[in-house]
């Protein structure tokens, strides 16, 4: 049978000096990453000492963003070894927490260097992917991140001491690393052709200029009635999402025992929930509006957190899923729909950023915060502790509807 042999050691040695292969592949990732960017920079008219002033420190503070990250959301399995949290070479980086903390300090050393950060940002873009494609590899010579058994002829070959315990008596998993890895690499084309495409596209017909309005104070924007029920029912709807959706293979397989065919299920029909009624919402808004949209969006969440409630029974589960998905569907897309009545053309770039760093600021915490809560307490507590959220957007909707028909 074919199948990816896996390298028999996971380190290098020159001489007395060991090298491990895992972060060789995470620094050749970087360097290609770099140089790419550079050769990027220069075809923009900038230098390529520019990239590395802003690398020297966005790479650094990226991957302690990404070792943070892991140890953050897989923090149980450093109990009694909290001495390994900073062994890199062990694997275990995430991404999320590498791009936040990186990007964060990459943008601050280039608006201290007076260089046009969106400039930059499109020459650094693409190489973060194909710098993720490279580390990956890593993973390959530590025998990790492979998926299940398969006898695919590219299977790869696991040894015994790196099987799960479930699955010692197979040999030959799917390579997982290589599908990211794959995957990273067509993404980073996606990029390129997508730049090419804005940068020689031409409309055919240019937008009406809108007239120059006054920018008005931070003040005035935030307080207007729409900015305030389209950002909070945007924040609701992902909040509660993500909290209870996150908490969910926790409560029904670790938990409540359940299996995984059945808590996938469960997870995929979310999914679809969340984004199949995309296809007639515009309907919707045309013929009820976007307050009634909304409110019904907010009774699909109460009802979903009722039937969760109830019976842990996996009908129960998928139920509550279910409507929880329609539920972030109608809440979030009322809101991003409603947005833009709150600012003007010169005002947008603005509100939208303090949109998005709300929504998903508090999205990111409640995701992160699901499995704390519902290990440390139940999955009942989960449940209610979305309720005063709901009933406050309950009332600030209520509010909206009956001053907009007044």
């Amino acid at each position: 049978m074919a199948s990816l042999p896996s390298p028999s050691s996971s380190s290098f040695h020159i001489g007395p000096i060991e090298l491990r292969a895992y972060g060789l592949m995470i620094a050749l990732g970087v360097l290609v990453a770099i140089w790419w960017c550079q050769k990027r920079w220069e075809n923009k008219g900038g230098e390529a000492e520019e990239i590395s002033e802003i690398m020297i420190w966005a790479v650094p503070f990226g991957l302690v963003g990404a070792r943070l990250y892991h140890v953050i959301t897989d923090w149980r399995s450093f109990r009694g070894r909290w001495e390994d949290a900073p062994a890199i070479w062990q694997g275990g980086l995430g991404i999320p927490g590498g791009l936040i903390l990186g990007v964060i300090v990459g943008v601050t050393i280039a608006k201290k260097r007076g260089i046009n950060t969106a400039e930059v940002l499109d020459a650094v873009i693409p190489s973060i992917p194909v710098a993720q494609a490279i580390g990956r590899w890593g993973n390959w010579f530590n025998q990790e991140l492979f998926g299940k058994p398969t006898e695919l002829p590219w299977a790869l070959e696991i040894d015994y001491q790196h099987r799960p315990n479930d699955f010692t008596a197979d040999s030959t998993f799917h390579p997982t690393f290589l599908y990211e890895a794959v995957w990273n690499l067509l993404l980073a084309f996606l990029f390129i052709i997508a730049f090419l495409f804005m940068t020689f596209f031409e409309p055919a017909a240019k937008f009406k200029e809108h007239k120059e309005k006054s920018k008005r104070p931070l003040k005035a924007i935030i307080t207007q009635g729409s900015f305030i029920v389209a950002v909070s029912a945007a924040t609701t709807g992902y909040v509660v999402m993500s909290f209870i959706m996150t908490a969910t293979p926790v409560s029904m397989h670790v938990m409540d025992g359940h299996s995984l065919h059945h808590t996938k299920l469960v997870l995929q029909s979310h999914v679809i929930a969340m984004f199949l009624p995309s296809l007639f919402t515009a309907y919707v808004v045309k013929y009820i509006g976007l307050t009634r949209m909304m409110l019904i969006g907010v009774l699909f969440l109460f009802v979903s957190v009722l039937i969760a409630f109830m019976s842990h029974a996996l009908t129960n589960y998928w139920w509550s899923l279910v409507l929880l998905g329609l539920g972030w569907n109608f809440l979030f897309i009322g809101g991003t729909n409603l947005l833009p009545q709150a600012y003007n053309e010169n005002e947008k770039f603005k509100v939208q950023s303090i949109n998005d760093f709300l929504v998903f600021g508090f999205q990111a915490f409640a995701a992160l915060s699901a499995g704390w809560f519902v290990f440390n307490f139940s999955w009942e507590v989960v449940l209610l502790s979305v309720l005063p959220l709901l009933l406050l957007q309950l009332v600030v909707l209520v509010w909206w509807f009956l001053k907009k028909t007044n």
